[in-house]
């Protein structure tokens, strides 16, 4: 079911507006997971973040786990909790 699918399923009262809130956060949640398991290198044939700069690398893998780690921990508040400069 994509999310606009969701929100019409909300809209028109065929799901609960609360059951389409928690399937976005657990999806959220999952999706932060994943880049998390990229970033780190524990999902398998994925190769992405190639930097030859070792350097440059480590600091965009830092910046990539906080901000999956951020989303994993803040988003069941909502877009203000997940979205900060």
């Amino acid at each position: 079911m994509r999310l606009a699918s969701l929100g019409a399923g909300a809209a028109d009262g065929s799901l609960a507006s609360e059951i389409v809130e928690k399937i976005i956060v657990d999806s959220l949640g999952f999706a932060a997971c994943e880049v998390g398991r990229s970033a780190l290198g524990f999902a398998g044939g994925r190769k992405w973040l190639q930097f030859e700069n070792l350097e440059g690398r480590e600091k965009a893998v830092e910046r990539v786990v906080e901000i999956a780690r951020r989303l994993m921990v803040e988003r069941a508040g909502g877009e203000k909790g997940v979205v900060k400069s």
